[in-house]
């Protein structure tokens, strides 16, 4: 199956900020986050702490995703 993937905020400076990638059926959100972590280490402090959504809406770690769902790593941000 085939999804999108997209970043925001300081993940831009590790990956691409929309690409997608072919997964196995039953691939977790918690799943492409490691996968991500183990292509892009460097990443991995704002990877653990991002939070996933799914087609605009947030998911847990364990959601299942399905093909050509558009998944959503959204880092903490912070301001004034």
């Amino acid at each position: 199956m085939k999804i999108k993937i997209q970043v925001f905020a300081a993940l831009k400076d590790y990956l691409d900020p929309q690409f997608y990638i072919e997964l196995q059926e039953g691939t977790t959100a918690n799943e492409v986050r490691f996968q991500l972590l183990k292509e892009h280490p460097k990443a991995e402090n704002i990877l653990l702490k991002s939070k996933l959504a799914v087609n605009d809406c947030f998911v847990e770690g364990t959601y299942t995703l399905k093909d050509n769902e558009h998944l959503l790593i959204i880092p903490p941000s912070s301001g004034g």
